[in-house]
């Protein structure tokens, strides 16, 4: 059984559309050489979200299985927590923008928005310093470092104005 096979077998399992992926890329119009690597990383990420989803469920009405679902509480064979760590945290980043924003108010959640850039500050952190067990800094007068400290200013600012009360904010990301 091949790995798309298995993903989509794994998703119908647990109720959800296998087919959500491979009708958002025929939408997309991909190539279609790039078709089935595609599909098999969109459907790892959505059963990913199913079984976060899954996950706090169970650990909100069971004592102590929010310790046990830790990623670090049982060990992987051959797992890369550095390369693991750097999508999670790009995972998140996506998932917090997409919760940042208030449509019918036009305006960024001062509190969502804050958590957003504090994650967008590890991304960036993470990036800067590679995955693996010894960080290889780029050079220290990189500009991508000052993109690092001006999120984390950012995310500083939302959690005070979040802290002050103030529920929306118009200006999230200083324009560059």
């Amino acid at each position: 059984m091949s790995m798309t096979e298995r993903a989509r077998e794994a998703l119908r399992n647990l109720g959800s559309d296998p087919n959500v992926v491979a009708r958002h890329l025929e939408i997309e119009d991909w190539p279609e050489e790039a078709r089935d690597d595609l599909e098999v990383a969109g459907l790892l990420s959505v059963l990913y979200r199913e079984t976060g989803r899954l996950l706090a469920q169970v650990t909100e009405k069971t004592t102590h299985c929010d310790y046990i679902a830790m990623p670090d509480t049982i060990e992987l064979a051959d797992e890369d927590p550095h390369v693991a760590a750097r999508w999670e945290a790009a995972w998140v980043e996506a998932r917090l923008a997409e919760l940042a924003f208030d449509e019918q108010a036009d305006q960024w959640l001062s509190g969502y928005a804050a958590a957003e850039q504090a994650v967008t500050a590890a991304t960036k952190l993470l990036d800067l310093v590679k995955a693996g067990p010894v960080p290889a800094h780029t050079d220290p007068r990189s500009p991508r470092w000052d993109d690092v400290t001006d999120a984390l200013q950012r995310a500083q600012r939302l959690v005070e104005e979040a802290r002050a009360g103030k529920t929306h904010t118009t200006t999230p990301v200083e324009e560059s």
